[in-house]
């Protein structure tokens, strides 16, 4: 979320202080609008991935396991080079979402992850994004400035998505 920009990049500089060695990365509308500029303020950081992520950070993965061959060849990254930041060309949005996987709950442990921004009540919550982009054309908007059509899950997928418990 944009108003956690600050607080991500100095987890990743916590990240590299406990261990230099580690492969650090950001993502989000902040970091796909401002990657040049943000991987130059903040050095510890090793990789941005723009845009929609699903495709490109799994084959970041991949080449990093590989040695780190080809990195050029990723598209929607940006990253430090040998002498500069290189930025491949970006990746186009997703725009069947409905065609993503869906989570599988089970293996994430839900009492770290949970909300409190609902009265205590209405039970835990966590915040699930069933749409990219925005429906409106604002020109000062983020989604706007980085080309971002509006896209949405059916809402039998997003019905999917959402487990309610009892």
């Amino acid at each position: 979320m944009n108003c956690y920009v600050p607080e991500s990049l100095q987890v990743v500089k916590i990240a590299k202080s406990v261990n230099p060695d580690i492969i650090t990365l950001g993502g989000g509308i902040n970091f796909t609008l401002n990657s040049v500029n943000i991987a130059k303020a903040a050095p510890e950081l090793d990789f941005i991935v723009r845009g929609d992520g699903e495709y490109t950070s799994p084959e970041l993965i991949t080449a990093l396991e590989n040695g780190g061959k080809d990195l050029d060849k990723i598209q929607g990254i940006t990253y430090r080079g040998e002498e500069k930041i290189k930025v491949t060309p970006a990746r186009p949005p997703i725009m069947d979402l409905d065609s993503l996987p869906l989570p599988d709950w089970d293996i994430i442990d839900m009492g770290k992850y949970e909300m409190n921004a609902f009265p205590p009540q209405w039970g835990k919550q966590i915040m699930v994004t069933i749409s990219r982009g925005c429906p409106n054309h604002c020109r000062y908007c983020a989604p706007s400035l980085a080309a971002q059509r509006y896209r949405e899950l059916s809402a039998e997928r997003a019905f999917d998505l959402v487990q309610i418990d009892g």
